[in-house]
């Protein structure tokens, strides 16, 4: 899974701010004992989340005494051992929870396929993230929104709920990543506002809807809204939005 693009945020008042920054990512290529190479945070072991941290220290000063600036992303999960607070404590001038692709933890018993980020599934990730972070220091988390879309399978023996299995090669059966203008050529697709809003998910104010087996889904200016007015009211004055443009009228 290779890194999101770093530097694509925007502030919560929609003004634009252009800012040098660098980005922290955990990947082990090549571990010492011979274990298999892990991403993330989800299998830190050992003195892994020290070093980790540490590392972030000595890359801030670094950065700052070039006159740049630190931002750090790091997972929708405040289980691991990345915390957003100790982030900030190491030195990074902002962190950003890419708060998107819950539709990958949707159980096999669920109604329909999850949106991309609920609204409660947001919330409560944003409340456990700013929790640790002294109050002060708040305005450096940055809320990570999607702006994107994403078809996949029927899952079988349902009606609306998606596979999101990997295939033989790894791979997710679920295609993420896609836009708004490949929603426009999907099968189903409609422009008629009474056919939109009948699909508009409760839970993610997402548009989704079922055809020839596919379950489609997509973020669109009224959900982005929606998001962008959850994370205000929680405090929040910076979001990122995973992807720029893409046909989406909010941008």
């Amino acid at each position: 899974m290779a890194p999101r693009q770093p530097c694509r945020r925007r502030r919560a008042d929609h003004v634009g701010a252009d800012r040098k920054c660098s980005h922290a990512h955990v990947l082990q290529l090549d571990p010492p004992d011979g274990r298999a190479p892990e991403r993330d945070y989800w299998g830190w072991r050992g003195d892994d989340k020290d070093n980790y941290y540490n590392f972030l220290t000595k890359l801030a000063n670094g950065l700052h005494q070039e006159g740049l600036k630190l931002q750090v992303e790091g997972p929708p999960d405040t289980t691991t051992g990345f915390d957003y607070g100790d982030v900030i404590a190491a030195g990074a001038d902002q962190v950003t929870m890419m708060t998107y692709d819950a539709q990958y933890q949707t159980p096999s018993d669920a109604g329909h396929c999850y949106g991309y980020a609920p609204y409660a599934w947001m919330r409560g990730l944003w409340t456990s993230a700013l929790a640790p972070i002294p109050e002060a220091q708040r305005y450096k988390f940055v809320a990570g929104l999607p702006s994107e879309a994403y078809k996949a399978p029927v899952l079988a023996g349902t009606t609306a709920n998606c596979d999101h299995h990997d295939d033989a090669q790894g791979n997710s059966v679920l295609q993420g990543n896609l836009t708004m203008q490949d929603m426009q050529a999907a099968p189903g697709f409609s422009t008629d506002p009474e056919v939109i809003e009948s699909r508009r998910d409760p839970d993610s104010g997402e548009i989704q809807w079922v055809a020839d087996g596919w379950v489609y889904d997509y973020v669109d200016q009224t959900s982005l809204d929606a998001k962008l007015e959850l994370a205000k009211s929680l405090g929040i004055t910076n979001v990122s939005l995973w992807v720029l443009g893409g046909g989406n009228a909010w941008f």
